[in-house]
């Protein structure tokens, strides 16, 4: 599997949902994508690198989201974390 989520662009999205909350938010395809892209990264065996930026992009979301991507976060998360154990 082509990992498609290299460490160049890890600090672009993280900045994104940081700085960007507001304009992050106000599109559903924003975060279904990221949490798409993060699903893919922990299902496959793309290396550890990837996994570790998955992660870290998956806790500023539930950080800096709280409250605005909970129908997001019980279904689709709790099948992103599956793959941390």
């Amino acid at each position: 599997m082509t990992c498609f989520f290299p460490a160049e662009i890890m600090p672009v999205l993280y900045n994104f949902v940081k700085v960007g909350t507001v304009t992050f938010l106000t599109s559903t395809t924003n975060v279904d994508m990221v949490v798409s892209m993060c699903k893919t990264i922990m299902a496959g065996d793309p290396g550890e690198e990837p996994q570790i930026h998955a992660c870290k992009l998956l806790e500023v979301m539930l950080v800096e989201c709280r409250g605005s991507i909970d129908n997001v976060s019980n279904k689709s998360l709790k099948k992103s974390t599956f793959y941390f154990f």
